[in-house]
């Protein structure tokens, strides 16, 4: 059973002139009506990555800084993955599955 669903900003949801899909906003806004999360995920800044999310809707967690970071929805603030060592990308994977109950 799917969860959430996952998807990049850059180039996938926006052209090469970073203007964002009015297509691709629209069916995000379908899915998250369904009931299913939609989790953003960019190269970006977190506070770009955040305001994205506010302006598309989304209600999933945000994957920023090509995935150097991690926030998640009532979360008091964001988790660093700075330094990708032996399990770190596990335990990002751990943390998002909890919040998403994967």
């Amino acid at each position: 059973m799917i969860r959430a669903i996952a998807c990049d900003i850059d180039g996938t949801l926006t052209d090469e002139r970073r203007r964002l899909s009015p297509d691709a906003l629209r069916l995000i806004r379908e899915i998250e009506e369904l009931g299913m999360p939609v989790v953003l995920a960019t190269g970006n800044i977190l506070c770009v990555t955040e305001a994205a999310k506010t302006f598309i809707g989304t209600s999933g967690p945000v994957i920023a800084e090509n995935g150097g970071v991690i926030k998640a929805p009532g979360e008091p603030g964001p988790r660093y993955f700075c330094d990708v060592k032996s399990g770190e990308i596990s335990r990002a994977y751990e943390h998002l599955s909890s919040l998403l109950d994967v």
